[in-house]
C-alpha cells in the first residue's frame, strides 16, 4: 500500500534537490536534510496509503485485488496510517525550513492528487507530477528563502530546471498510467518510476558536485531490487 519499492525514488529526489540547492557550501550542510529525508518519506507513503483509502469504491468495482477492497485491510485503519503519515511529514517539512508555512505546498498538492485522481485525470497527470516538484519546491525552502518565489527566481536556476524537468517526467508517468488496467501499461509506469533516479543523477554529473551521482544510482538499485522483491511475492 505504502509502494515501497517506490520510496527509494523519493530518496534520490530529496537528496538530489538538496545539493543542487546548497552545494554542500553550509558549514552543518546536512543538518535540515535528514528532517527533509524523513518528511518525503512520510509524504509518499502517507499519500500513497491514504489514496487507497479513498478509492476503494472504485477499486472494488476494477481492482478487487488490492488490500482495502479485498478487505484485507480495513478503510478506515488505512485512512488513519495515511492521514498520520501525511501530517507528520508536514512537521518535519516545517521543521527544516524553520516554520516556514510554504514547506506545506507539498502537503496540499498530494492531498489534492488523493482527492481528484480518479475523478478528474487529466488534472490528476499534472498534479502527480506535481506532488514530486513541490518535494523538491520544499526542501529548496529549508535553504533559508521566505517567499514563495524566491525559489522560482532565485539564485540557483540549476534547481528550479531540475523541479521543472521533474514534473515533466513524473506527469509524463502519470499520463502512461492512466492505462493502469493494462498490464503492459503498468509495467512501463513501474519500470519509468525505478528510472527516476538516473534523472537525478544526470543533474549531478553536470553539477559541481559530480561525486554524488553515485547516491541516485544506488537508490536506482534499491528501487529495481524492492521491485523484483515485491514482484516475487
Amino acid at each position: 500500500m505504502a509502494r515501497l519499492p517506490n520510496i527509494p525514488t523519493v530518496w534520490s529526489n530529496v537528496f538530489t534537490a538538496w545539493v543542487l540547492g546548497t552545494g554542500l557550501r553550509y558549514d552543518e550542510p546536512w543538518r535540515g536534510f535528514w528532517p527533509c529525508l524523513v518528511a518525503g518519506t512520510f509524504l509518499y507513503a502517507g499519500g500513497a496509503i491514504f489514496s487507497e483509502a479513498l478509492d476503494a469504491q472504485f477499486d472494488r468495482e476494477h481492482r478487487p485485488e488490492r488490500p482495502v477492497p479485498s478487505g484485507r485491510i480495513p478503510r478506515a485503519l488505512a485512512a488513519t496510517v495515511g492521514l498520520g503519515l501525511w501530517l507528520a511529514s508536514g512537521i518535519f517539512f516545517c521543521v527544516a525550513a524553520k516554520w516556514n508555512i510554504w514547506a506545506l505546498i507539498p502537503m496540499l498538492v498530494v492531498m489534492a492528487y488523493g482527492l481528484i485522481h480518479k475523478r478528474v485525470p487529466s488534472l490528476a497527470v499534472l498534479l502527480m507530477g506535481g506532488c514530486r516538484a513541490s518535494l523538491v519546491y520544499a526542501v529548496i525552502m529549508t535553504w533559508g528563502w521566505s517567499r514563495f518565489t524566491d525559489v522560482l527566481w532565485g539564485p540557483s536556476s540549476t534547481a528550479t530546471l531540475y523541479m521543472a524537468t521533474l514534473w515533466i517526467y513524473v506527469s509524463t508517468i502519470s499520463w502512461v498510467a492512466l492505462g493502469e488496467m493494462n498490464l503492459r501499461h503498468r509495467k512501463i509506469v513501474g519500470l519509468m518510476l525505478a528510472a527516476l533516479p538516473f534523472l537525478d543523477a544526470l543533474f549531478l554529473f553536470f553539477s559541481p558536485q559530480i561525486g554524488w551521482v553515485l547516491v541516485p544510482l544506488a537508490c536506482a538499485g534499491m528501487a529495481w531490487a524492492l521491485r523484483r522483491v515485491a514482484a516475487a511475492t
